[in-house]
């Protein structure tokens, strides 16, 4: 998943971003609050300044109830503009779906020259979880991983939907270089 514009937590206390995301509130003060750094357009779906953290509309939200698409939550946010002006109608996602880590071991390995009689560098095509190691939500974040990934059922209904400000990205297709292949290595085995 993917947005559009920036918006920025308030403060230098502000909360962690990956327990917002896992939707782990116990020591956080609601709202989150969020101050507007840049975009104009308030779509279904906003960035914030950390890459894992998004924002939705309660368009899309009423959608994702009345779906019943399971695996992920909702907290409370208090949005201004730059010009101090309050912005309604949107909540912070946290994804509460699970599975085990990245398997890479399904990927495609790949081989590209960037420059010409340049270095090959190694590529992975294609990110995937084991199926007997996800809880069958529809928005999951696998093991050691912030990255939201969702079912084929999840995509089809945000497609229909129309949403704007939305970016989906086929997890098959998705290609990574061998340094982060290595990490996500890394962490699936420290995880084992």
């Amino acid at each position: 998943m993917k947005g559009s514009g920036d918006y920025e937590e308030y403060g230098s206390d502000s909360p962690d971003p990956r327990k917002l995301l896992q939707g782990e509130f116990d020591s956080i003060q609601m709202p989150v609050e969020f101050v507007q750094r840049s975009g104009a357009v308030f779509g279904d779906v906003l960035d914030t300044s950390s890459a894992i953290l998004f924002l939705i509309s309660e368009r899309l939200l009423n959608t994702l109830e009345s779906k019943r698409l399971s695996g992920w939550g909702r907290f409370n946010v208090k949005i201004t503009k730059k010009n101090g002006e309050h912005i309604t109608g949107y909540h912070g996602l946290c994804i509460t779906g699970r599975s085990g880590p990245i398997d890479l071991s399904k990927s495609t390995r790949m081989e590209k020259r960037f420059v010409h009689d340049g270095p090959i560098s190694n590529f992975y095509i294609g990110l995937s979880v084991r199926p007997d190691q996800w809880d069958g939500s529809d928005f999951f974040l696998p093991q050691g991983h912030f990255g939201i990934f969702i079912s084929k059922r999840a995509a089809e209904v945000l497609i229909n939907g129309e949403f704007s400000n939305l970016f989906l990205q086929d997890a098959t297709k998705i290609e990574i270089d061998e340094v982060t292949a290595q990490v996500i290595s890394r962490r699936s085995s420290a995880l084992s």
